[in-house]
Formats: structure tokens, C-alpha cells, sequence
């Protein structure tokens, strides 16, 4: 049995669901998910939407009912910064928590009777590369909760040499913890992807995916480019469907775009990655995929 602690918005959570689908077909048992956190005022500001996978798609997963507080001086060593925790003494399970962000970690499947909870953002596709065909189909929207100008737009961007870009700035400018850790992609990342673009793509169709469309009709680069607004759709997930559909993609540093260029089916798409994510130059080698371009 896996148990998977869920937390943060949905890129975070197709991450952690993705890593953790692929470790119970590796061991060849359950997954469940613990979605305690989502109602924890103390993280409310990364769970915003609350758990939003078996809504988005048709996913059917199950819950975790093994849910205990105990006293933390028990196990102090795990130095988990959640209120409320799984009693493993009782469940015989191993608490397994994530060491570096972004890197693989293969002790994670050398356990021999692996009753597990894991706690981590799992952020890199090695974890489910050996399921990627599993997943692409298990994340595949539910159309039921697709607006209607998303399904017409979709038609529209089959015809097209269509190219989504996503600029995120919102959360990363205006929260005085994220501005401090996120490096914003600047006019001379999207200036260079576009060129990129267009030395390989003939007759490009660009899509603008952004929280801040003041800041991007400001920029005269983007000028002739067609700007889709978070929140002109019912929800954002419209949003990451919509990217996912176009036959190239440049991304931003959030896991939100980079799952729209993961799903892209696309057999020829073109990716383009900001190679620096973070301020303080934490290494993201092992969360861009080899295939994609890095500026």
C-alpha cells in the first residue's frame, strides 16, 4: 500500500499523483491519497482549489482513512512541518519523505514490503516515465467541465501551427515569499523562445496564456498575438487543456505549463524551458526533459 500526502495547486498535485501511481505499479500494490492538508488553514495560500484531480479528470482514486495525530517527540526525526501526521507505528509503515527537490531518488524502490507514506513534490518525470502512457490517459480532461470556448478553440488550434505562451507573473510579483524564490522569465526569455519559434515553425499562431495581460500588452513583441486571460474561462484548468492542445509550447518556471507541454501529443512539438527556475540558482536539470529546449 502507498499512501500519498496531496498538497498545492494542480501541476503539484499531477506531479505527486503521477509519481506515486507509478511507484504502486512498480510494487505492484495500492495507492491511496491523504488529502488532510486541504484543510489546513495553515497551507490554504498552496490550496487554493483544494484537490482537484478527480474533478479535472476522471480519475477515481481512492482515500486514505489510516488518519492519527500522536505526539510529534516520537518521531521528531522526520521533521515534517504538518500539524497532522500518519501514525506509522500502528500502520507498520515507512514514512519516506523526499531528500533533494527535483532529483531522483532511487532508493524509493528498494523496499521489500513496501507499506508506504510519501511526503514530497516528487517533481521529475523519471518517477513515472515507465508509466507515461498510463498517466497521459489517466490526465486526459474531463470534458464535462471544459467550457464551451474551449472546446471551439481546440478545432481552432488543430488547424493552426499554434503555439501557447504562458506568462506567469501574478504569485510570483506580488507574494512576498514566492518573489524571493521564483526568478520571473523576462522580456529577453520570451523575446529569444519566440525567435526560436519562428526559425523552425513556419507560419506561427501564438496563444498567450497569462494572470497579468496588462503587463504582457505592454510588451510590443507581443503585439498580432492572440491573449488568453486566467479567468476569462470558468477555471484554469481550461486553461492548461487548451496549451496542452497547441502543436508547440513555451513554458514558464511552474509546473502548471510544464504539465500542458508534457501532455502535448504533438509528435514534432517544439518545448521551450527557462534553463533557471529559482533565484537562488537551485538546479532544475533533472525536471526539464532532455527533448526540450532550455534558454
Amino acid at each position: 500500500m502507498i499512501i500519498a500526502n496531496i498538497i498545492g495547486g494542480l501541476g503539484n498535485q499531477m506531479f505527486q499523483f503521477a509519481a506515486n501511481y507509478a511507484l504502486a505499479k512498480f510494487y505492484e500494490t495500492e495507492l491511496l491519497v491523504d488529502l488532510s492538508d486541504f484543510n489546513n488553514i495553515k497551507y490554504k495560500s498552496i490550496n487554493r482549489d483544494g484537490f482537484l484531480l478527480d474533478k479535472i479528470f476522471n480519475l477515481n482514486v481512492a482515500r486514505s482513512t489510516f488518519f492519527h495525530t500522536f505526539d510529534t517527540l516520537n518521531f521528531s526525526a522526520l521533521l515534517l512541518p504538518y500539524k497532522y501526521r500518519i501514525d506509522i507505528s500502528k500502520l507498520n509503515t515507512q514514512f519516506y519523505k523526499e531528500k533533494i527537490a527535483f532529483d531522483f531518488d532511487k532508493k524509493l524502490y528498494g523496499f521489500k514490503n513496501p507499506k508506504m507514506y510519501t511526503f514530497g513534490y516528487w517533481q521529475n518525470e523519471r518517477y513515472f516515465i515507465s508509466e507515461k502512457f498510463c498517466i497521459k490517459k489517466i490526465f486526459s480532461f474531463n470534458r464535462n467541465f471544459l467550457s464551451r470556448l474551449s472546446k471551439e478553440t481546440e478545432m481552432k488550434l488543430s488547424f493552426e501551427n499554434s503555439i501557447s505562451i504562458h506568462v506567469r507573473r501574478g504569485d510570483y510579483v506580488h507574494n512576498n515569499t514566492y518573489n524571493k524564490i521564483y526568478r520571473l522569465c523576462d522580456d529577453e526569455y520570451f523575446k529569444n523562445a519566440i525567435s526560436i519559434i519562428k526559425k523552425y515553425v513556419p507560419f506561427p499562431v501564438f496563444y498567450v496564456f497569462t494572470d497579468d495581460p496588462y503587463w504582457v500588452k505592454s510588451r510590443d513583441y507581443f503585439n498580432g498575438f492572440n491573449i488568453c486571460v486566467n479567468g476569462d474561462s470558468p477555471s484554469s484548468w481550461d486553461d492548461m487543456f487548451l496549451m496542452s492542445k497547441c502543436r508547440h509550447n513555451i513554458i514558464s518556471n511552474s509546473s502548471f505549463s510544464w504539465w500542458a507541454a508534457w501532455l502535448n501529443n504533438s509528435k514534432d512539438k517544439i518545448v521551450i524551458s527557462p534553463e533557471k527556475w529559482f533565484i537562488n540558482g537551485m538546479s532544475t536539470y533533472d525536471l526539464i526533459p532532455q527533448s526540450w529546449i532550455k534558454i
